[in-house]
C-alpha cells in the first residue's frame, strides 16, 4: 500500500523523539497514517483535567503546551511541554479521566494519534514501555522501567538459588563433645571452611572454622582431643532460608562476620539447614564489599583505611554501573563506613594509651548526624558527629570531657584523611559542645525542643537525624527516649517545624534546557538537594515526629513505618520512597563521575528517561508539600501567589 507523504513527514518528525526512536519503521508509518493533524491558537483549551479521556494522545509537534492541576481550589502550573512531547496519555491506567488540563500557550500544532496502536507496540517494544512507565507513570514499577533506567534491581543480588545450593551441600555439623580432632578431619581440603557445632535437636550451638585450627589449635592453646565446645565461636549469626545474595552481603556486613548459619526459622532456637560463607558469595558473584570490611577491620593507620575507603568508591560505582537498587547500595556504603568509623574509634584509643592516656573507664557511644544518620551518605560529605557518654561521677567531669575530645580529635583527623572533610561549623565530637555526657545532651534537647526560634531550628535538624555508630548503643536509646518526651511535653515544636519545611519549593518542570520554577524564571541547574532530597527529608522528618517515630532517622524507613500508620496516603508516601531513592541516585551518580557532591546538574547532561523522572520527582515533592500544609493547617507552599 502507498504510504501518503503526509504520513511520511509526520513519522520523519515523530522518529526524532522517544518512545517513537524505539518503534520499527513498519509500526511508526502504521501509526503516523492513523493519525490527524490539529491547530491551536494561543490559550486553547486542548483537553481538561477530571474529563473523559480521549481515544487518541497528542504529540507537539510546534508551539508550547501548558499543563495545569486543581489544588487548594486553585489551578496552578504544574509543567511546560514543547516540541516533541506527549500530551494526554496516563501509562497504566488508559481508561482514566484527564489528569491534568491542557491549554496552549502559543500557537501550537498537535499530531492527534490513537493511544490502542501505542499500546500494543510498546508491549511489542521494551524500550516503549520503559520510557511510557517513566513518563507517566507517578510510581514506576521495576518491571516496567528494567530497560534504560538505573533504579532496576541487579540481577546477580536477587538471586537466591545457587547460594541455597551451595549452602545446603557444604553443610557440616559436630556434637559439643566430638574431639577438635574429628572436626578438623571434617574440614579436610575441599570440603568447607566452617562447621557448625549442633545440640541434639540440630540446633546451632557455635562454629568451629579454618581460622579457629590455625590459630588457636596449631599453636597449641586448645588441644586436639578437647571437645568442639571449647574450640567453637558461640553465639551464631542465623538468618532465614530464602534470603537473596544481596540481603545475605549486608547481613555480613553489618554483624561483622564471615559465615551466617541458615535455620528454619531463622533463629538458634530451631534446626539448621545449611551455612553461607563469604567465600561462597566471592566465588559464585566476585567483587564483594566483604573483603572490603575485613581490610578495615586489622587497617594499621589512617592511610590504610583510605586506600580502603578508596576502593569502596570504585566498588560503589562498579554497583551503580550493573544497576544495583540504590536502597540496597545505601546500606552497603553505610556499613563500610560504619565499619571504618569503628576502626578509626580504635586506633585514635590506642594512640592516645600509648601516650599514657588511658579512658575515664565509661561508657560512651559515637554518634553521626545529618546524612550519615540517615544512611543516605553515599559521597564522602562533612563530618557531622558527636558523643555521648554516661555522666561521671562528681569531680571527675573536666577529666572525662577532655578525654573523649581528644579521642574524636584524633578520629576526625583520621577520617579526614579517609577523604571525609572537616564541618564548617564544627559539628563534630571534637567540640566540646557535641561531646557531652547524657545529662547534658538532654539538656541540650529540651531546650532546642522548648526555645526551638531562639535556638534557630532551621540550623538545628540535622539533630534529629542521629544514629549510633559505636559503643554502647543504650545511651543513644537513652537520649531518643528523652527526646521522644520532651515532643510530647511541647506539642508546638513539630508544627512550628513544619512550617519551616516549607523552605524548599520544587521546580514547575524542565523546559528545553534549563530548570523553570514557579514563577516562570529559568535556571541552569537541577539542584539535586533543594530542588529533591532537602524538601523529602525535612517533611518526613516532621511527619516521623509527630508519630512518635524519633528514633528511626533513615528517611526511607521513616516513610516506610508512615505508610502503615497513615495507610489512605500509602500511594502518595510510595512516590516519595521513589523520588528519594531516585535523588540519592542521581546525586551519587554525577558526584562520583565528576569528582563532586553531586549537587547541581544540567538538563543537557541527563538522558531523556532521566529527565522525566525528575520532572515526576518534582510533582511528588510538590504533593508532599501541599499535603504537610493541610495536615498542619499551615499556608500552602505551593499555591500561586
Amino acid at each position: 500500500m502507498k504510504t501518503s507523504s503526509i504520513s511520511l513527514r509526520v513519522a520523519d518528525f515523530l522518529k526524532g523523539y522517544p518512545p517513537f526512536n524505539f518503534i520499527e519503521e513498519e509500526y511508526l508509518l502504521r501509526l503516523a497514517g492513523s493519525g490527524k493533524v490539529k491547530f491551536h491558537e494561543d490559550g486553547e483549551l486542548v483537553f481538561e483535567e477530571g474529563k473523559k479521556r480521549d481515544k487518541v494522545f497528542y504529540v507537539i509537534q510546534q508551539g508550547t503546551v501548558n499543563m495545569y492541576r486543581k489544588i487548594g481550589g486553585s489551578e496552578e502550573l504544574t509543567d511546560v511541554r514543547v516540541e516533541g512531547n506527549l500530551l494526554g496519555i496516563f501509562w497504566g491506567s488508559l481508561d482514566e479521566h484527564y489528569q491534568a488540563t491542557a491549554r496552549t500557550a502559543s500557537e501550537t500544532i498537535l499530531y492527534a494519534l490513537p493511544i490502542d496502536q501505542l499500546v500494543e507496540i510498546a508491549h511489542k517494544t521494551p524500550p516503549v514501555k520503559a520510557f511510557l512507565s517513566a513518563y507517566y507513570s507517578p510510581n514506576p514499577s521495576a518491571a516496567d522501567v528494567s530497560e534504560g533506567i538505573a533504579e532496576a534491581p541487579s540481577d546477580w543480588l536477587q538471586r537466591t538459588e545457587a547460594v541455597r545450593e551451595r549452602s545446603n551441600r557444604n553443610l557440616l555439623t559436630a556434637h559439643p563433645n566430638d574431639p577438635v580432632r574429628k572436626v578438623a578431619r571434617q574440614m579436610a581440603p575441599g570440603n568447607q571452611e566452617a562447621v557448625i557445632v549442633v545440640d541434639d535437636m540440630r540446633c546451632p550451638l557455635g562454629v568451629v572454622t579454618e581460622s579457629d585450627l590455625s590459630g588457636r589449635v596449631a599453636s597449641g592453646e586448645i588441644p586436639v582431643d578437647a571437645p568442639a565446645s571449647e574450640l567453637m565461636s558461640s553465639p551464631v549469626e542465623t538468618v532465614p532460608p530464602g534470603l537473596n545474595v544481596g540481603q545475605l552481603i549486608l547481613r555480613m556486613l553489618n554483624r561483622r562476620v564471615h559465615h551466617l548459619v541458615i535455620t528454619a526459622d531463622g533463629s538458634a532456637n530451631s534446626p539448621v539447614l545449611g551455612v553461607v560463607a563469604e567465600r561462597d558469595l566471592a566465588l559464585l558473584h566476585g567483587r564483594l564489599p566483604t573483603m572490603l570490611t575485613n581490610e578495615i577491620k586489622v587497617a594499621r593507620g589512617p592511610e590504610s583505611l583510605a586506600a580502603a575507603r578508596n576502593r569502596a568508591d570504585e566498588l560503589l560505582l562498579h554497583y551503580l554501573d550493573t544497576e544495583a537498587p540504590i536502597s540496597w547500595i545505601a546500606d552497603y556504603i553505610a556499613e563500610i563506613d560504619n565499619t571504618l568509623t569503628e576502626r578509626a574509634i580504635e586506633l585514635a584509643r590506642q594512640k592516645l594509651a600509648a601516650q599514657g592516656r588511658r579512658g575515664p573507664g565509661m561508657p560512651f557511644c559515637w554518634m553521626s548526624f545529618h546524612s550519615e544518620g540517615r544512611r543516605e551518605r553515599l559521597l564522602r560529605s562533612p563530618q557531622r558527629s558527636g558523643i555521648v557518654f554516661a555522666d561521671p561521677e562528681e569531680g571527675n567531669g573536666e577529666a572525662a570531657s577532655y578525654y573523649f575530645v581528644e579521642l574524636a580529635r584524633e578520629v576526625s583527623n583520621t577520617l579526614e584523611i579517609c577523604g571525609f572533610p572537616k564541618e564548617a561549623r564544627d559539628l563534630r565530637a571534637d567540640n566540646p559542645r557535641w561531646c557531652r555526657p547524657l545529662s547534658e545532651w538532654k539538656e541540650h534537647y529540651s531546650n532546642l525542643i522548648a526555645n526551638p526560634i531562639e535556638n534557630d531550628i532551621l540550623r538545628q535538624t540535622p539533630f534529629f537525624d542521629m544514629r549510633a555508630i559505636s559503643g554502647d548503643f543504650q545511651l543513644e536509646a537513652d537520649l531518643q527516649e528523652h527526646i521522644r518526651s520532651e515532643l510530647k511535653a511541647q506539642p508546638n515544636f513539630v508544627p512550628l517545624l513544619a512550617n519551616d519545611a516549607m523552605a524548599n519549593l520544587p521546580p514547575v518542570t524542565i523546559f528545553r534546557d534549563s530548570v523553570m520554577d514557579k514563577s516562570g524564571i529559568l535556571w541552569t541547574c537541577i539542584d539535586t538537594k533543594v530542588h529533591i532530597l532537602y524538601p523529602l527529608v525535612d517533611m518526613t522528618r516532621v511527619l516521623a515526629l509527630e508519630h512518635g517515630l524519633a528514633e528511626t532517622a533513615s528517611t526511607v524507613a521513616r516513610l516506610r513505618l508512615l505508610t502503615e500508620l497513615l495507610p489512605e496516603h500509602a500511594a502518595q508516601l510510595g512516590e516519595a520512597i521513589d523520588a528519594v531513592y531516585f535523588g540519592l541516585h542521581l546525586q551519587t551518580t554525577f558526584g562520583l563521575r565528576r569528582g563532586d557532591d553531586g549537587q547541581f546538574i544540567r538538563p543537557g547532561d541527563l538522558g531523556l528517561i532521566e529527565r522525566e523522572r525528575i520532572k515526576t520527582a518534582f510533582r511528588t515533592v510538590a504533593q508532599m508539600l501541599d499535603y504537610t500544609s493541610q495536615h498542619f493547617g499551615l499556608k500552602s507552599a505551593v499555591q500561586p501567589a
